[in-house]
This record gives structure tokens, C-alpha cells and sequence, in this order.
């Protein structure tokens, strides 16, 4: 039987920064924060993106929540 270990968690602020001038295609700025606690709720995380959002001047268009695994058999 397969088992997956979680190693890590982060916290990525995705923020708008515009439309390329030239393509067209919007352009977004990406903020990794590392060594997040794992056992962190969703909520927990949602409100801190949110407010380290509010101290940037672009806007924020996503926030992501990054698990990595190790995987192995029993």
C-alpha cells in the first residue's frame, strides 16, 4: 500500500501587474512564502494572504496553498 508523507506546505500570492503591451496577455507577479505550518487551515491561510496582500500595491488575483508529499510503500 502506497503512503503519502506531507513534507512542506506554501503560501503563493498570485498579483495582477497588467497586459502586456505587446501580446496582450495578462502579466502576474508571483510571492512564495516557504516553511508554512502544516497543519494550517485553509481559513488561517486565506486571511493571512489576504492581509499580506493589502501592504502590496498590485492587486491580488489568487491565493494558492502549495502541499508537497513523499510517497512510498509500506
Amino acid at each position: 500500500m502506497a503512503v503519502a508523507e506531507k513534507t512542506s506546505t506554501q503560501l503563493r500570492l498570485v498579483f495582477f501587474e497588467g497586459d502586456n503591451v505587446e501580446t496582450g496577455n495578462p502579466m502576474y507577479k508571483y510571492k512564495t512564502l516557504n516553511n508554512v505550518k502544516q497543519a494550517a487551515s485553509t481559513e488561517q491561510l486565506f486571511e493571512t494572504g489576504a492581509a499580506l496582500a493589502s501592504l502590496q500595491a498590485s492587486s491580488l488575483h489568487n491565493i494558492e496553498r502549495k502541499d508537497s508529499f513523499n510517497l512510498y510503500r509500506e
